[in-house]
């Protein structure tokens, strides 16, 4: 029913008093000590009804972390609560899922590290897609940046997209503008409408293909390197729904050269709801990790706007 990287765990108390209760809560208040954003789903629906899926979609793209009553089929791992560890080591696992233990107020500490290591797994399995966004007005450059030739006679677009594409499981353009002949063949993703500037371009990410998170790329960044993308990559981990980094260089946030997870679609939403249009307004919103770049990777985050620039 779900993806088996979507962080979805059944919690089964194999004892099913307050002690159970409280020990619940307090993994939930410890993994939001870490920034680990956790949900309790209690309804007992039966795994097929079509509401309780769509509900705990909806709470899988809200928070980082969703349990759910019972030993539910559709969940992707299980957590046993229980006073006593030998009850606990009893009950017969689930074929093919993960299993987890929290068997006492001593070791909330310890299931709440084995359960973050979990969710950093999760994190590394998720699918990563890349977006070069193209069609800015350019109208400091005086054409479009994306066909601007490189020294080999390729396109800036081209050049884009063979940086993304080892990273990545698929990668499309975002925005308006002709394309070169070599990537005619590319998805070209539609703008979210009625939407101006970047914002346009990474929603529209966000909102086409469901569980998959973003490296999103603009084409006017001709000295984004390997380098920078795999550090950028490395930086995500359990909790972050962005990674926009700061570069110390021009002492401003990049969301222009970032990532983004599937979580980061309610934001945006949000910030398109206010008639917020700027990208930069997610810096500082919880969950948008911002490390500082790199003294030797600054470069890779020069953005061309002017020939002159070139």
């Amino acid at each position: 029913m779900f993806p088996s990287y979507l962080p979805i765990c059944a919690v089964h108390r194999v004892e099913c008093n307050s002690d159970s209760q409280s020990l619940l809560a307090e993994l939930i208040d410890c993994l939001a000590a870490r920034g680990i954003r956790a949900r309790v789903l209690d309804e007992p629906w039966p795994v097929e009804d079509e509401a309780c899926r769509q509900r705990v979609a909806r709470a899988a793209i809200a928070v980082d972390l969703v349990f759910v009553a019972g030993r539910r089929l559709a969940a992707t791992a299980e957590l046993l609560v229980c006073g006593d560890g030998e009850k606990a080591e009893s009950v017969p696992a689930e074929p093919l899922r993960p299993r987890f233990y929290c068997t006492g107020r001593q070791q909330v500490a310890v299931c709440c590290d084995v359960l973050e290591g979990w969710l950093d797994r999760c994190s590394g399995l998720t699918p990563v897609w890349g977006c070069v966004l193209i069609g800015g007005r350019s109208s400091r450059m005086g054409r479009p940046k994306h066909l601007l030739p490189a020294s080999d006679g390729r396109t800036w677009l081209e050049h884009a997209v063979e940086r993304v594409r080892p990273f990545v499981d698929e990668c499309v353009v975002s925005g308006g503008g002709a394309m070169p002949e070599a990537c005619r063949n590319l998805t070209r993703i539609t703008d979210l409408p009625g939407v101006a500037g970047p914002l346009a371009g990474i929603g529209a990410a966000l909102h086409y293909r469901a569980w998959t998170s973003w490296l999103v790329v603009a084409c006017d960044m001709p000295d984004a390197s390997a380098p920078a993308i795999s550090w950028l990559l490395e930086q995500r981990r359990p909790g972050a729904i962005a990674v926009i980094p700061f570069n110390p260089l021009s002492g401003r946030s990049e969301p222009l050269f970032a990532w983004y997870d599937f979580r980061c679609a309610p934001l945006l939403d949000q910030l398109l709801a206010d008639g917020i249009l700027r990208i930069s307004k997610l810096r500082g919103r919880p969950g948008v990790h911002q490390p500082q770049i790199p003294a030797d990777l600054c470069g890779a985050w020069r953005n061309v706007n002017r020939a002159e620039d070139l």
